[in-house]
This record gives C-alpha cells, structure tokens and sequence, in this order.
C-alpha cells in the first residue's frame, strides 16, 4: 500500500471519528468540541508529515545504498534512527559564517551554495552542493574552527542532517562507515582543489570552459549570476563568454 493511500485511510478514519463524537456531544460542549477538532487535526498533521519524513529517509538511504555497497543494510538503520529531515525555501539562509556546523549534511532535492563576501563586499561561491551530494564542516570542527562560508538554498530544497556527535559514534564501531566517511571527505576535498583549479586558470573562457567538461550539470541548472560568482567572474564577463562559445 503506497503512502498516500495509508494517508487517505487514514483522514477518512479520523473524520468518521469526528463526525461520530461531534454527533454525542450536548450543544453546551460544542466549544469542547472545537477545540478536540483542532487538536485531531493537528496531531493528523504531526502523523503525516512524521510517516512522510521517515518515507524520505528510506528511499533516500535506499538510493545511497545502490552507490555505496560496501555499507551493511544494519549501519544504514543507524544512519536511519539520527536522521533529520528539513525542507528549505528557495535563497533561505541555512547556515552563517561564524556558525558552528555540528551536522553533516545530505541533499536529497535541491542545491544548496556555500558562499562568503570578500574584502571588496562582493559575494563569491566557494562550492554548490547538489542532489545526493555530502557536505560537513568536518576538519574545522575537529579544530573547533566556525563556518568560514554561510550556506544558503539556491533552490527550494529537502535536506538530511546528521548530528556529527552521533555519527561519529556510529562511525568509530563500523569499518565500513569508516570507509563511507573517508569517500564523503575525499569527495569533499575533490570540491575544493576543483575550485582552486578554476581559480588558477588565466583567462574566463578557459574557467567557462573547465566547468562545461567538467560540471556541465551546474551549466545548465544554476544561473549566470551564481556561475558568475563562483568563478569570481561578473555576470557580463560569463554571459559574453558563453554567447561565445554558443557562436563557435
């Protein structure tokens, strides 16, 4: 049986229930009567959106599992039980810089960014952090070092937190989400002399160029602006080197 109809079994069950408490109840308790209506509709609320956040944890960590065989059906029920689910409104503000990130981060939707202001006030992108994709602020936190970027929701995205306490707790008793945390870290790392890459070539169509073969997914799903600050370019710059490249 599929969620939604668990779901609508469900509200036909509670306002079958209603309809019969609301049919016994004396007029003089009909205030009573709001209020106990508030509060199944509420507690339904609560249900749904609980039984639909464990729906996503599922499938989302039955996706991770088809990429990362190695870790055992038992270690992802852990992963499982300390997972927080958050939904993010488009351009909202995760994380600032200065903040302590005490999570490690999963994006099941969406794309998040991870930017800074540099010292002439002109936002730069560090990195995107798309579908699937891991981020932490692991190496910092061992250094008890805040955030040196915010992090924001360039897209209305879902996000799975994973308070790095716990994980690190589960991770320490399992080989094998020793090796699922040195992959994410290496993944992490990758990011990052990717951008430094970026940064050393001279001229912007070779920039532009590098992120066509190399991440051509963000070309085409994040705008000129966002490209434009990650490749500390301005947004004129890009849009003529790529109408460049469209030409031939």
């Amino acid at each position: 049986m599929t969620y939604i109809s668990r779901a609508v079994i469900l509200i036909t069950k509670v306002f079958d229930y209603k309809k019969s408490v609301a049919a016994n109840l004396h007029s003089a308790q009909s205030q009573k009567c709001r209020i106990f209506d508030i509060s199944l509709n509420q507690s339904l609320y609560h249900l749904i959106m609980t039984e639909n956040n464990q729906n996503i944890i599922r499938e989302f960590h039955s996706i991770l599992a088809m990429k990362y065989t190695y870790v055992n059906h038992e270690n992802w029920l852990k992963l499982q039980d300390i997972s927080i689910v958050k939904n993010i409104g488009k351009n909202e503000l995760i994380f600032r810089a200065g903040d302590y990130l005490n999570y490690g981060i999963f994006v099941v939707e969406g794309c998040l960014k991870l930017f800074y202001f540099d010292e002439s006030g002109l936002e730069r992108i560090s990195t995107f952090t798309t579908k699937h994709e891991y981020m932490d602020n692991w190496n910092d936190i061992h250094r008890n070092r805040p955030l040196p970027y915010s992090i924001s929701a360039l897209t209305p995205s879902t996000i799975i937190l994973y308070p790095l306490e716990k994980m690190v707790e589960i991770f320490k008793q399992e080989a094998d989400l020793l090796q699922l945390c040195v992959d994410l870290s290496q993944q992490i790392i990758q990011k990052k002399q990717e951008h430094y890459t970026v940064l050393t070539l001279k001229t912007p169509l070779e920039r532009y160029a590098y992120l066509l073969k190399h991440r051509n997914e963000w070309i085409s799903d994040i705008s000129v602006t966002n490209i434009a600050q990650y490749l500390n370019l301005s947004r004129e710059t890009v849009s003529r080197v790529r109408n460049k490249i469209v030409k031939g």
